[in-house]
Order: C-alpha cells, then sequence, then structure tokens
C-alpha cells in the first residue's frame, strides 16, 4: 500500500469514530497518557476506551510504551501527521464557509446598492405613467452600479 493510500486509511480509521478522533486529539494535547486517564478525560467507560484504542494501535497511529507495569499510550509520527491533516482540511472548510458567507453578504449589498436608481425612477414617475426612459435609464445606472461596486469589492 502506498503513502497516500495508508493515510487515506488512517484518516478513515479516525474520523469514523468521534470517539477515536476524541483520543487522538487527547493524546496529540497531553502526551502519553494510560487507559485511565484517557477513561476520565474522555468520560467514558475503559472497556471502550480499550476497544477503540486497540484499533488505533493495529492501525499505528498509536502506541503504547510500557513503564515498568504501567502502560501509556501516544500518537505515533504517522499519527501526528494525520490529525494534522485532518484539522488543516477542518480549518480549510471553517474558512471556505466564512468566505462564502462573505461573497454572499457583499454580493447581496451590492445588489441592493445598484437597485436603488432604478427604484428611486419607479417611484418619482410609477410604472403606469408614460415615463418608460426613466426606469430604463435607473435600470441602465443600476447595472454600472452594480458592476462599479462589483470591481471596487473584489
Amino acid at each position: 500500500m502506498n503513502q497516500h493510500n495508508r493515510d487515506i486509511e488512517g484518516i478513515r480509521i479516525i474520523i469514523s469514530s468521534e470517539l477515536r478522533l476524541n483520543i487522538v486529539k487527547v493524546l496529540n494535547e497531553k502526551g502519553p497518557l494510560n487507559i485511565g486517564s484517557l477513561s476520565s478525560n474522555l468520560n467514558k467507560s475503559r472497556q471502550l476506551i480499550k476497544h477503540h484504542i486497540s484499533i488505533l494501535e493495529k492501525s499505528n497511529i498509536i502506541m503504547q510504551r510500557n513503564y515498568g507495569s504501567l502502560k501509556v499510550y501516544e500518537l505515533t509520527e504517522f499519527g501526528k501527521r494525520l490529525l494534522a491533516k485532518i484539522q488543516d482540511e477542518k480549518m480549510k472548510k471553517e474558512n471556505e464557509k466564512k468566505l462564502s458567507f462573505g461573497r454572499f453578504y457583499r454580493i447581496s449589498i451590492i445588489i441592493a446598492l445598484s437597485l436603488i436608481p432604478m427604484v428611486l425612477a419607479t417611484v418619482k414617475f410609477g410604472l403606469e405613467k408614460t415615463h418608460p426612459f426613466w426606469i430604463i435609464g435607473g435600470f441602465i445606472i443600476s447595472l454600472l452600479v452594480y458592476h462599479i461596486l462589483n470591481k471596487i469589492w473584489k
């Protein structure tokens, strides 16, 4: 299995379970911990933590170290790299959401401002009066304002 496929499989293993993702995050933040510490940090049973630890260990995302009779678990370099990729992707998605909202807000303002001349022409002369050129002129000015504001706010 090449490195890219191995990374994808590792990421899938981590993100397919919220608890596994949380285990990886806690180990990244706090360093090596034993089952009891992980259990209390995540407020989950020791058995449940052991189950997910074994899955992460088989995938070489975490490893066990023995200090006498104490067994602690820590992230491998592979696990750290995978967590960094997951967090980078999450940041990208959050930034895309912010940018998309910003674009929507900007376009909404541009459209609202560009419609003002047309609305003013319509209010002043009404649609039923015989002054269609004012309304058409307002529409043309609206388009110009839209394009100018769009260029300015890019």
